[in-house]
Formats: C-alpha cells, structure tokens, sequence
C-alpha cells in the first residue's frame, strides 16, 4: 500500500514540476506527457518504461508532430479547408498515424507520442513545445533511472 501512495505522490510532484517548468503548453502535449510519466513510474519495470521507447518514442512524435504543424499551417495560408473546417482535422490524425506507423517499424512504441504528435500540430508555438516536451520526458528518464530500485509496478 506504502508504494501506490508513494509513486502516486511522485508522478503528481513530477507533473508539477513539469507545469511549472513547461508554462503554456497545449493540453494535448501536457497530457500525452502526463501519460508518459504514469507509464515511467506506475510501470517502472516494464518494457514501455524503458528510455530506449520513451524517448525514442518521444522523437518520432516531435518529428510527426512539427512536420504536420507546418504542413497545416501551409494550408492555412493557403485558405484550404476540410469538410469545412481547418485543415487540422486532416494534418493532426495524419500525425498521430504516421507518428505510430514509425513507431512500430522502427520498434520505439510509446502510446503517449502519438497523441504528441497530435498535439504539436494544435500547438500554435510547435518547436518551443517540442523542445518542452522532450526536456520533459529526458527528465522523467533521468529520474527514474536515479529511482529505479525504489518503484514497484503497481500494475
């Protein structure tokens, strides 16, 4: 019971952290981080909580993401619409997809990142959120390696 409540306390510590540091990023980004640092210390032992798919994972969404961002951003300009909407509707799904094609070709899965990539492509300030969210999830790699004999998989 000592270790639900303990982890529990740290991945809420470790997200306020993370808010505090990080500013105002998009919801989305927050919360694809916010399930990143569930996995790192409620799974500690697990292979999702690995860095290699962490942070692997990670770069693969920044790189959808911003890539798609742009693309949007483009067709904004462009005054292109989708089913009468802006052509986010479009460019954020086709992030999160090729975000999680790459993923499992390249053997980094990490759920979390594909809904990275989703929200970089919302974020109106997509590099400066990248650059947030992957400091984020190499901080939440580096504390749990200092942690690791000291968390349990709560799962």
């Amino acid at each position: 019971m000592g270790a639900f409540f303990t982890q529990s306390l740290l991945i809420a510590l470790v997200l306020f952290v993370i808010l505090l540091l990080g500013g105002m990023l998009h919801v989305a980004v927050l919360v694809s981080i916010a399930a990143s640092v569930f996995i790192a210390f409620a799974m500690p032992h697990t292979q999702a909580a690995r860095p290699r798919y962490l942070v692997g994972g990670y770069i693969i969404g920044i790189l959808c993401g911003v890539m798609l961002h742009y693309g949007n951003m483009w067709l904004v300009m462009c005054g292109v619409t989708v089913a009468g909407q802006g052509p986010h509707v479009l460019c954020g799904p086709l992030a999160a997809g090729l975000a999680v094609w790459m993923m499992t070709v390249l053997n980094y899965e990490h759920p979390p990142a594909a809904a990275l990539a989703l929200g970089l492509v919302l974020e109106a300030r997509a590099l400066p959120s990248a650059g947030m969210a992957l400091g984020a999830i190499v901080f939440i790699c580096g504390l749990q390696a200092i942690l690791r004999k000291r968390l349990h998989n709560l799962l």
